[in-house]
C-alpha cells in the first residue's frame, strides 16, 4: 500500500508540475511578442476562467504531460523502493 500512495502522490505532483510548465509552453509559442501595458489582475482572471472552462491546450498535449509524468513517477518509485531494500 505504501508503494501506490507512493505512486500516486508522485505522480500526481509531477502531472501537475509538467502540465502547468506546458501550458506555459504552449503559450509563450502562441504569443510571439510581448503585449504592452498588460493589467495582471486581469490576465490571471481570464487565465482562471479560461481553465475552469475549458482546457485550451490540445489533447495531445495533455496526454503527453500525463506519460511523462507517470514514466518519472515510476522511476521514483522504484527508486524509492530499492532504497526502502537496502536499507
Amino acid at each position: 500500500m505504501r508503494k501506490y500512495i507512493t505512486f500516486m502522490v508522485s505522480f500526481l505532483l509531477l502531472f501537475l508540475i509538467i502540465f502547468i510548465a506546458s501550458q506555459l509552453l504552449y503559450g509563450m509559442f502562441l504569443l510571439p511578442q510581448p503585449i504592452p501595458n498588460i493589467n495582471i489582475r486581469e490576465v490571471w482572471q481570464e487565465i482562471i476562467s479560461s481553465i475552469i472552462s475549458e482546457s485550451s491546450s490540445p489533447f495531445w498535449l495533455i496526454i503527453l504531460a500525463a506519460l511523462i509524468a507517470a514514466t518519472i513517477a515510476h522511476f521514483i518509485s522504484r527508486k524509492l523502493q530499492d532504497t526502502d531494500i537496502n536499507h
